[in-house]
Order: C-alpha cells, then sequence, then structure tokens
C-alpha cells in the first residue's frame, strides 16, 4: 500500500477489511495488524497509512465494537485536515450508512449529500469507489419515491467506463435507472436502459441479462404489446428459477398469469397464478399479494366464481393499502426525522451561541486582569530599575532622577486607582449576572475597558519614537481616514490579532469588521485582501 495511489491499493484494503469485518478477526490480532501498520507509518511518516489504520479501527469499533460513529468523525475531521480525501469520503460514506442501517434517514441522507459534494471534484479513475458511492445515494432517493433526484446519480454511473470494480454497482444504476423511467412514465427511456443492459451483460452474467428481459418485458406489458411481452418474462422466469431468485420469477409469472387471462387462456393462467403464489410464499415477498391478487380475482370472474373474484378483490384492496401505509410511514418518518434533526441544529446553534457569549465574558474579564496586573509589574520593574540607576548618575541628575521617580509613582497610583475600579466593576458584574441579560453585562465590560484620548495621545507619543513619521505620512497618503481607522491601523502595524484589537478599542469583532470594511473601501482593497497583508501590499514604505 504504500507509496502507491488509493486505485492501486484497492485490493488489498479490500481483502484488509473482509478479513477485519466480514470475517470477523480476533480483537488481538486486529490490535497487532493496527500497532504494525503504525509502526510503519512512523518509520516512512506517512499520513495516509496512519489515518488508513485508524478508519480500520473505527470501522471495526462501529461494526463490531459499540456501534457508535465517534471515532469514524474523528478520523473523517483528521484526513480533511490531511487532504486525504479517499479516506475522508470513506470515512464519510461509513457514516452515512450506520444511519441508514439504524432507520435514521434523513441522517443518512445528510451524509450522503455531504459525500457527493466531497467527491465532487475526485475522478472515478483515482477514486473507484466513487462509482458506488453515487448509485447508492440515487437508490436511496429511489427507494422514497425521489425519482427526479435519483435520476441525475444513476446517469453519473452509467456514463462511466465499466470497471471490475463497480461492475454490480453499473448494472443496478442501469437497471433502477430503467425502473426510475418508468415511475415517470417515460418508457422509451426505460426500454433503452434495460436493452442496454442485457446487450452489455450478454454472454457475461445470465442472471442479469434475465432480471432486465423481465424489467423490458414488463414495459411491453403495459403498453399493451403481450406477444413481445411473453418471450421475455418467460426468459426471465426460467433463468431467475435457474438461479433460485424466486422473488423475480414471481414478477414475471404474475404478468403472464393476467396476459393469459385476458386472453381467456385460463388454464395456462391458472398455472401462472400458482407458480406466482408458490414463488412469493417461498422467497418470503409478501408484498408482491398486492400484485397477484387481482389477477387472481380477474381469474374468477372469468371462470364464473364471482363470489370468490370478489374476496380476491377485497384481499387485493387490503395488501395494496398495507404496503401504500407501509411506503407512506417511511416517508412519514423520513419527514418526522427531517424536523427532528432541524430542531436539533436549531437548539445546538442556540447552545454554541450562549457558550461563546460566556466564553467571551470570562475571557474579557480574566484578560483585562491580566492587562492590568502586566501594566504594574512593567511599571514596578520600571522603577526598579530607575532607582538602581540612581545610585551610578551624577550628583546634577539627582533632581532630575527624583522628579521622574514621582511621576511614575503618581502613574502607578493611575493605574492602581483603575484596576481597583475594574475590580469593582467585575464585582458589580458578578452581582448583577443572575440577574441582567449577556448583552447588558457585556456591554458594562464594554465601557469598563473602552480607551481614553489621554490614553491615545501617549500610545501615539511612544508609536512615533518606535515608527518616526509614520502617522504623518499615513496621513498624508490618505487623509479622510478616520480616528478610529488610524487607531486600528497603528495596532495593526504592531502585528496584534483582531481579537487583541478589538480588546485593546473596546468594542466587538463585529464592529472591528465594520472598520475594516470601511477602510479598506477607502484603501481601494478587494473583499479577498487580508488585513494583516495591509503594509506589505498596499502601505509599504511608510
Amino acid at each position: 500500500m504504500v507509496g502507491k495511489p488509493y486505485s492501486q491499493q484497492l485490493d488489498v484494503i479490500d481483502r484488509l477489511y473482509r478479513q477485519v469485518i466480514e470475517e470477523r478477526m480476533p480483537a488481538a490480532q486486529l490490535a497487532d495488524t493496527l500497532a504494525g501498520m503504525r509502526r510503519l507509518a512512523d518509520r516512512l511518516d506517512s499520513k495516509e497509512l496512519r489515518l488508513e489504520a485508524d478508519l480500520l479501527e473505527a470501522d471495526f469499533e462501529l461494526n463490531i465494537g459499540s456501534g457508535k460513529p465517534d471515532r469514524l468523525l474523528h478520523t473523517l475531521k483528521e484526513a480533511e485536515e490531511a487532504s486525504v480525501s479517499h479516506i475522508a469520503c470513506r470515512a464519510a460514506w461509513r457514516i452515512g450508512q450506520h444511519y441508514w442501517a439504524a432507520e435514521q434517514y434523513e441522517q443518512g441522507f445528510r451524509w450522503y449529500l455531504r459525500l457527493d459534494r466531497m467527491m465532487q471534484d475526485i475522478d472515478v479513475a483515482d477514486f473507484p469507489d466513487k462509482a458506488n458511492y453515487l448509485e447508492e445515494i440515487g437508490r436511496a432517493h429511489y427507494r422514497f419515491g425521489d425519482y427526479e433526484k435519483a435520476l441525475p446519480y444513476f446517469e453519473q454511473v452509467v456514463n462511466l467506463p465499466i470497471r471490475d470494480f463497480y461492475r454490480n454497482r453499473w448494472r443496478h444504476a442501469v437497471n433502477t435507472m430503467g425502473l426510475t423511467y418508468r415511475e415517470l412514465d417515460r418508457l422509451d427511456q426505460s426500454d433503452t436502459c434495460f436493452q442496454r443492459l442485457i446487450k452489455q451483460e450478454a454472454g457475461i452474467s445470465e442472471q442479469w441479462v434475465g432480471i432486465a428481459s423481465g424489467n423490458l418485458g414488463y414495459n411491453y406489458y403495459l403498453r399493451g404489446d403481450y406477444d413481445d411481452a411473453i418471450p421475455l418474462c418467460e426468459k426471465d422466469i426460467r433463468i431467475a428459477e435457474k438461479y433460485n431468485d424466486l422473488g423475480l420469477a414471481a414478477g414475471s409469472a404474475i404478468l403472464l398469469a393476467d396476459v393469459y387471462t385476458r386472453r381467456g387462456r385460463l388454464a395456462k393462467a391458472k398455472v401462472h397464478i400458482d407458480k406466482a403464489y408458490d414463488y412469493i410464499q417461498r422467497s418470503l415477498q409478501t408484498d408482491r399479494l398486492r400484485l397477484l391478487y387481482p389477477v387472481m380475482s380477474k381469474w374468477h370472474t372469468a371462470s364464473g366464481q364471482r363470489e370468490k373474484a370478489a374476496a380476491y378483490l377485497d384481499s387485493a384492496l387490503v395488501a395494496n393499502k398495507r404496503f401504500g401505509e407501509k411506503f407512506n410511514a417511511l416517508k412519514l418518518m423520513r419527514a418526522n426525522q427531517e424536523i427532528m434533526v432541524g430542531q436539533q441544529e436549531v437548539a445546538l446553534r442556540q447552545l454554541q451561541t450562549k457558550a461563546a457569549r460566556q466564553r467571551l465574558f470570562r475571557n474579557t474579564i480574566i484578560g483585562g486582569l491580566l492587562v492590568a496586573l502586566i501594566g504594574v509589574l512593567a511599571i514596578y520593574r520600571t522603577i526598579v530599575s530607575r532607582n538602581r540607576a540612581q545610585h551610578r548618575v551624577q550628583e546634577l541628575e539627582l533632581e532630575r532622577t527624583r522628579g521622574e521617580l514621582d511621576n511614575a509613582q503618581l502613574l502607578l497610583e493611575g493605574y492602581t486607582r483603575k484596576i481597583l475600579n475594574n475590580s469593582r466593576i467585575i464585582r458589580s458584574i458578578e452581582e448583577a449576572a443572575e440577574f441582567d441579560d449577556d448583552d447588558r453585562i457585556l456591554q458594562q465590560l464594554r465601557n469598563s475597558t473602552i480607551l481614553t484620548d489621554s490614553d491615545w495621545i501617549d500610545f501615539r507619543e511612544q508609536f512615533q519614537k518606535v515608527y518616526p513619521g509614520f502617522t504623518d505620512r499615513l496621513m498624508e497618503r490618505h487623509p479622510d481616514l478616520t480616528t478610529s481607522e488610524v487607531r486600528y491601523l497603528l495596532l495593526l502595524r504592531l502585528e496584534l490579532s483582531n481579537p487583541e484589537i478589538a480588546n485593546a478599542l473596546g468594542i466587538s469583532p463585529a464592529s472591528l469588521r465594520v472598520t475594516w470594511h470601511r477602510l479598506r473601501k477607502k484603501i481601494g482593497l478587494s473583499a479577498a485582501h487580508q488585513p494583516k497583508k495591509i503594509f506589505s501590499d498596499h502601505l509599504a514604505g511608510l
């Protein structure tokens, strides 16, 4: 597997999964296999091999272990981050199958559609599983009567070059596409599908020739072309009996029984009625009785047995009602699941929003305290440094040094008062948090952290020392910039992140984005331009 493209790993991977999943490899042997794969992956620095081991373990966990897709979800995320698309797609596929098997159809559909998007730019030559997945997604839509949605998936598979790896899925796609066209009353296109399948499988798969022949015969039956329908249905019955596919044999037997009843050949019709009934009972496909009972009612009417005809007609109505209820229940289940999934997503978004607000509230308080503490420590270190320097300066500098020390002490007192004020505000917020809503608490906090104009004057003086003339050149080039936009650019020049700038300015991230939007429009930058590149791309030389 190592060093080969995925299309060349298929046989090895298929054998491996059969041994592990289908043959239920013992846990100890599996652990040894996974450990060996991971040791080799580490030695060769192969992310793909390590992810392959993760996917195998996750698949085992889902099918034989806990039955939960948690490990698959984790593997999917890691594969997407590592850009190993075939493992990401295979993980998504197994998650979709898990929900489908659990009859959580709406979740299954969501994962199938996500998988479809993931495969958009992947060529089937590089990822042959794509053909299998597309056919299964189409069949899922067909099962729920979404015929127009099913067709594009079948068409994609049918138009692919046939390969042994997905030949059986190709057959299913052609056949089910023919059935879909029949449901849409597009019989000519349905005929084309079945004829293509018969031609392709002649000499390769007699069983599929029989299936397609029976379906084509049913199309002729729907048109009333009984002479064309009879030999095709007889062929289907003969091949189905040979391969013990009694459900298919029953379908064509019912059709022939109806044709012979219509033509008055009651003895021959009775032979096919008895065959069909026997096949249905042996195959346990009792849903087909809804198709047989109406034919039996016709036959008894033609035989003059009106009471039995009426009884079978009633049975047909009951069987059709049951089938309709089953299908409608299936669609209702999916509809209910869709509503439930939507409600769950809304609830999840609300919880995420609330959690984000709480994190912002907590982080802002902690950030404010940390900034204040760092400021005090920095000032303290400055004072200590200046005190030590006093002993090394000449006697003539003593008065000036003492004056600077006095100023520093005043500054320290100011920061100390600010910390005390912030502490009081925080305490008041904590006391009010139980009664006030999140928005009011956040607003109080923001009001407590907005920088004053005097703070900005001091900041600009210090900035000018580091970047002499920067602000003047900036205003010469862009005289229409507002004060808030200039402040944003100065903080951006110091390579602060957007959250750090928002905290420094005492505004929300959304307000900061508005500032950037207006600034970008004035300077003439595209919407895709990133703030951190503005100095290298546009304001270079300042």
